[in-house]
């Protein structure tokens, strides 16, 4: 088996993984476990690996390559927006600490 991928997290590499099933190659993915339990070594273990067989290699590398083109495709930039200077001000002024429960993203082309 060769590594086709590293990834950061575990559901990146089961996200590929499916895509690769969807097209009828068989993928493992690899120290998921570790990653997991010991997530402050991710960069030392190498991520999460995700391999596939030696003979569905070209076949693995075009899937993957489809896979990255339509996920680049699909999602527009998302910024976040951030209330914290807000609730931060609203602190000073009434003295009562605010929470902000939730998280809103815009487009990138939306603006705020």
């Amino acid at each position: 088996m060769m590594t086709l991928g590293r990834f950061q997290t575990p559901e990146e590499a089961h996200l590929v993984r499916i895509h690769l099933a969807d097209l009828g190659l068989e993928s493992a993915v690899l120290d998921e476990h570790m990653v997991q339990w010991f997530w402050q070594l991710t960069n030392a273990l190498g991520g999460v690996r995700l391999s596939v067989e030696d003979d569905d290699r070209e076949e693995a590398e075009e899937g993957y390559a489809d896979y990255v083109a339509a996920r680049m495709a699909e999602s527009p930039i998302e910024r976040t927006i951030r209330f914290w200077p807000l609730v931060v001000l609203l602190y000073f002024v009434i003295g009562v600490p605010m929470l902000v429960f939730g998280r809103r993203t815009c487009d990138a082309e939306s603006g705020p």
